[in-house]
């Protein structure tokens, strides 16, 4: 109310004032006219000033995945005694009542205590008036001003506790109505009574956290705070600020968590075994003879060996690695593999577990595991760390494991085989060793040829011989014979072709036949001008008679020395072809019907010879 009051009079002065002014300009006075108003609050204050301070600890973790670390953030707070600050402020109305615009605008506020004079001069203060310092013709201006009471003591101390303080506002400019040239003007005034006490400032703050604290202080002190960073969701650096709301200072803290694994590396080594089944099956060209004595028949044997395999024993090994990247040691509860689906492998580290792994350091270990069959697989080796919780202290408490792993394929592809029974040394009771077969030299056949007889008493004999085999690695064996039955005829013999008696002689290439003794191969055969041998070694060119009735007489002579028996009509047949061997030559002209009678009779013979007649042929 006392404000307003002051208002209403300050315009009721100026409007006096521009009356005035007006009378002034009719009378021929050159210049303005001034009114002036002033206001003043006086202040107290005492300041404190603070510090704050933010710390951590620790401000690093290394720490493994699963591992968790609690660091501890401190914030400390530092109070002054503070700072006390005294002045009185306000603001000058300047209103020109005249004519013309202001020249020189000049404001003085010239503080006075409320001790009294002489002490009541305290200090003073140009106000500045840059803002509008020239005022037009019934313009108003306002300028702020600020008068500071300086901090003393004595018996006349500032500031004066509840004393009454007193602004006077000396206005001048150099045009002023009946002073042209001089600065002159209003000096209006005012008065405060300042407070008993200073009014503290900042006397309790408050400190708010990015990490969402906030806490209030009234003196110095300090707080702490802890919280918690996990390896996997918090690797990196984390930088938080703890601010004075009210003065906005700051400081700020970091904590820089490091996340290590432990690098599981692995190999895999497939293997398996594979064992070969062989078989041998033995034969021949004859399974039975009939044989005349003495006569010997070239029996062809064949031996075959081949084999199968069947696998087993399939196997996967290797290596598995360790590596702690990290700076500190890791412990290791255990090493573990696993052949997918669910087959659990041996491992071997040649330590103990738990076992402590140095920084730095790799924990090397082998494996193997016995496998069903061939197919592929994932092979998996875990290595599981024991986990950690820290606290700002660095004290550990254990918490659950994490496990590390890595992979290798199972591939039989290029595994090693190891081989059983791959090879087989064959042997035979009459032809002895026939050599060593292996599985990739099949298939193999041996075959040889054995001469059966002769015998020199008639009966019934069996000639078997037995081809078998023992394998390189287990001994293991099998065999297969083959029996030849041979009949030597008691009574009757058997006959043999002239193909047999040409290749049995003493000339061979068949083993001899003794009974060729008889006769003798060089013996001049009758008129022919050639030996018995020769004559049946000779072809019948263009079908020469004599040569094929020779070759059937001789066959027949010796069958008939050999024991075979005769028939009248071989008997018959062997007396007329002897007349006609005295009679002929092989290159005597024969007429049609001898010609004739000469094939007949070897017919004859032939069939003799041959067992279609007579006792019956031998092998041959």
């Amino acid at each position: 109310m006392k404000a307003l009051k002051k208002m209403i009079t300050l315009w009721v002065t100026l409007a006096l004032l521009l009356v005035s002014a007006v009378q002034v300009g009719a009378q021929g006075q050159a210049g303005t006219t001034l009114t002036a108003y002033v206001d003043v609050t006086g202040h107290w204050t005492i300041t404190y000033g603070w510090t704050i301070d933010k710390s951590v600890t620790p401000d690093t973790w290394n720490l493994f995945r699963g591992d968790s670390g609690t660091s501890r953030y401190t914030i400390a707070v530092t109070k002054d005694s503070g700072t006390e600050e005294a002045w009185v402020e306000g603001q000058v109305c300047v209103a020109n009542g005249g004519a013309v615009a202001t020249e020189n605008l000049t404001i003085v506020a010239v503080l006075q205590d409320g001790y009294g004079p002489p002490n009541d001069y305290l200090t003073e203060a140009l106000v500045d008036v840059s803002g509008n310092p020239v005022l037009d013709p019934g313009e108003t201006g306002c300028y702020a001003y600020r008068v500071n009471i300086p901090i003393t003591g004595g018996p006349y101390p500032q500031p004066h506790a509840g004393g009454t303080y007193k602004v006077t506002a000396n206005v001048t400019i150099t045009n002023h109505s009946g002073h042209l040239g001089v600065p002159f003007g209003p000096s209006p005034s005012e008065t405060t009574t300042f407070p008993n006490s200073p009014t503290p400032v900042n006397d309790t703050i408050n400190v708010d956290d990015t990490n969402g604290g906030s806490w209030v202080f009234s003196a110095s002190g300090s707080v702490s705070y802890d919280k918690t960073f996990a390896c996997d969701a918090d690797a990196g650096t984390h930088s938080n600020t703890a601010t004075i709301r009210e003065t906005g200072q700051s400081d700020g803290a970091s904590v820089t968590v490091n996340c290590y694994a432990l690098e599981v590396t692995k190999d895999a080594q497939t293997s398996f075994k594979r064992t070969y089944h062989w078989t041998i099956d033995k034969w021949a060209d004859q399974s039975a003879l009939t044989l005349a004595l003495g006569q010997q028949f070239l029996v062809n044997y064949s031996v075959k060996v081949d084999a199968t395999y069947t696998d087993s024993d399939w196997a996967v090994s290797g290596n598995i690695s360790v590596y702690n990247p990290a700076p500190m040691a890791a412990k290791i509860n255990s090493v573990s593999d696993m052949v997918s689906p669910d087959i659990a492998a041996t491992v071997d580290c040649g330590v103990s577990f738990p076992y402590l792994l140095a920084a730095g350091g790799t924990l090397a270990c082998t494996y193997s595991a016995s496998l069903p069959d061939a197919s592929g697989r994932t092979n998996t080796a875990t290595a599981t760390l024991q986990n950690y919780d820290y606290d700002y202290q660095m004290n550990a408490t254990p918490d659950g494991t994490t496990d590390f792993s890595g992979t290798a394929s199972v591939d039989f592809s290029n595994a090693t085989m190891n081989e059983a029974d791959e090879c087989i040394d064959v042997s035979d009771t009459y032809a002895g060793s026939l050599g060593t077969v292996c599985y990739s030299d099949l298939p193999v056949t041996f075959s040889y040829s054995r001469w059966i007889g002769p015998y020199y008493i008639c009966g019934d004999y069996t000639v078997e011989n037995t081809a078998s085999f023992v394998t390189n690695d287990t001994g293991a064996t099998g065999s297969d014979s083959w029996t030849v039955s041979v009949h030597v005829p008691c009574e009757g013999g058997c006959t043999l072709t002239p193909g047999y008696w040409k290749t049995h002689s003493k000339y061979g290439p068949a083993p001899y036949d003794d009974t060729w003794a008889l006769i003798g191969e060089d013996t001049p055969f009758f008129l022919s001008g050639q030996s018995w041998y020769q004559v049946l070694w000779t072809p019948p060119a263009g079908g020469n008679a004599y040569y094929i009735l020779a070759h059937q007489y001789i066959a027949a002579r010796l069958n008939i020395l050999n024991g075979a028996a005769s028939t009248p009509a071989v008997d018959d047949a062997l007396a007329w072809a002897t007349n006609f061997f005295n009679t002929y030559t092989p290159s005597s002209k024969l007429s049609k019907t001898l010609r004739a009678q000469v094939i007949s009779t070897a017919y004859l013979l032939d069939q003799y010879n041959n067992g279609y007649i007579g006792p019956g042929h031998c092998s041959e």
